[in-house]
């Protein structure tokens, strides 16, 4: 993942503050990234996975 997309994740402005939070083990990234797997499976379930074009959106579902 490029770097500015990681600081734009987590909100760091510079690059300094980036690499001063970098510090990673990388257990609690695999950890970390399990957990959000879980999670987006869990919401891929829950979604009927019907893409609904905008402009064809009921006015009750904007």
């Amino acid at each position: 993942m490029p770097r500015s997309v990681a600081k734009a994740l987590v909100g760091h402005k510079t690059d300094s503050i980036y690499e001063r939070y970098a510090i990673v083990a990388e257990q609690d990234l695999r950890d970390g990234l399990k957990k959000v797997a879980n999670v987006a499976k869990k919401a891929s379930k829950k979604s009927s996975g019907e893409v609904i074009p905008m402009n064809r959106r009921k006015a009750s579902q904007k």
